[in-house]
Parts: C-alpha cells; sequence; structure tokens
C-alpha cells in the first residue's frame, strides 16, 4: 500500500514540476513564484493526508514536517528559498578555492538566479534560519528531515520488497 501511495505522490509533483518548467518559459517572475508555493502547500496537503492515513510512520511525519518548514519559509519569502551567501560562498569554495565575493555574487547569479526559486538572503527575508545555509551542499532545516524521511521510506519499500519485514 505505502509502495502505490509513494508512487501517486511521486507522479503528482513529477506532473507540478514538468508544469513548473512548462510556465516557466511563458509566465512571469511573480505568477512563477506563486505556482512554486503553491506547489509546496499541495505538497503539505498530500503528505498530511497520507500521515493521517497512515500516522504511526516516522517516515512520514519527517517527510511531513519538512515539507512543512519549507513551505513556511517559502511562503513567507513570496515564493522564494533564501540562500545564505556565506554558506554559498563556501559551497563554491568546493569547486574554486579562496573565491572572491565578485566570483560568489557572479556564481550565485549563473547558477542560482536563473532556477528561479531562490533570492539571497538579507533582512528583508523571512525565516531565515529556516532558509538554505547548513552543510556544503547549502540546504535547509526542512531539507534535511525530507532526506532522512526519505531515505527511510526508501528503506520500508526495499525491505518489504524483500519480505525482510
Amino acid at each position: 500500500m505505502i509502495i502505490l501511495q509513494a508512487s501517486l505522490i511521486f507522479i503528482i509533483l513529477l506532473m507540478l514540476r514538468v508544469y513548473e518548467v512548462f510556465m516557466e518559459k511563458i509566465i512571469s517572475q511573480r505568477i512563477y513564484s506563486k505556482v512554486y508555493s503553491i506547489k509546496f502547500i499541495f505538497a503539505f496537503i498530500v503528505f498530511t493526508k497520507i500521515l493521517f492515513l497512515r500516522y504511526n510512520n516516522i517516515d512520514l511525519i519527517l517527510l511531513d514536517i519538512g515539507v512543512f518548514l519549507n513551505m513556511v519559509v517559502i511562503v513567507s519569502n513570496n515564493g522564494y528559498m533564501p540562500v545564505d551567501m556565506i554558506a554559498f560562498k563556501r559551497a563554491v569554495s568546493l569547486y574554486e578555492p579562496n573565491p572572491s565575493d565578485r566570483t560568489v555574487q557572479k556564481k550565485f547569479k549563473d547558477w542560482v538566479l536563473p532556477i528561479r526559486q531562490y533570492v539571497a538572503m538579507d533582512n528583508n527575508t523571512k525565516f531565515n534560519i529556516l532558509g538554505d545555509r547548513y552543510g556544503s551542499s547549502i540546504q535547509s532545516i526542512g531539507d534535511m528531515f525530507i532526506r532522512i524521511g526519505g531515505l527511510l521510506i526508501i528503506i520500508e519499500i526495499v525491505l518489504h520488497i524483500f519480505k525482510i519485514i
């Protein structure tokens, strides 16, 4: 049953991503950021519904917490996830030793801004503690919960397939 639920969620989120990519080409930045916010709200609703159906699974609880935390920060920042520039500089330094601030700004403009889902963290962005600022891969607290919950779901599916549990 969980395999079917996970498959349906994956298909729905994949369809939303395809729609996002298509819409990205033809709509304005403002409307695109709202679509991105709606995607997180939808994902939270879907995961919460499944959570109520399978309330005893810690993996779904962690996944739902992660989606909720990301939803809070993205919706409160008009559809954008704030990225800490110090953390981004740390990530750039993995590829280029001792990058200058100008290089970091250029990399942010070239790598991150075209995705149209991120904004540089500053005093105007809200819930900065929940933004992308942790680790060398620049992830948010919500991303960590999502990854742990997703990993536990994959482990549960594999164990179920091989009839270990």
